[in-house]
């Protein structure tokens, strides 16, 4: 981290442990994560929807679902990462039909109540180091 820390503006790191995966063939080096702050006893509820979410979105790369064991600074414990082939894609993520439309608004409808999103980060890949 040393080596690369004078070429970024930040570094992040946290760990836990994923509860849904999707397209794991999928994985591209460009990813966006969204942070949520859900009530313990809420989790369940949040991962159902989420799961009825993912029945019909189709997404361009791997997306995961995971509770946050430790490593993040506004209090959010569940992420969602998704990832794209590219940046393009990243930034105009999102519903790309009728049906798609309709199953965000029903997760979203259904989270309303039990989870609060605090933030989102887009990274990308620069190099892999060994």
């Amino acid at each position: 981290v040393e080596v690369v820390r004078p070429y970024v503006d930040g570094v992040r790191a946290s760990a836990g442990n994923a509860m849904q995966v999707y397209k794991p063939e999928d994985f591209f080096g460009i990813g966006q994560v969204w942070g949520f702050k859900v009530n313990s006893k809420d989790v369940p509820a949040f991962a159902a929807s989420f799961a009825k979410l993912m029945e019909t979105f189709n997404s361009d790369g791997f997306v995961g679902l995971a509770q946050v064991t430790h490593g993040i600074s506004d209090g959010e414990n569940i992420l969602i990462y998704g990832t794209y082939p590219d940046l393009n894609s990243a930034f105009t993520f999102g519903p790309k039909n009728d049906s798609e439309a309709q199953a965000f608004a029903e997760f979203f409808e259904v989270t309303a109540d039990i989870a609060d999103f605090i933030q989102s980060w887009t990274r990308v890949k620069i190099k892999d180091y060994n």
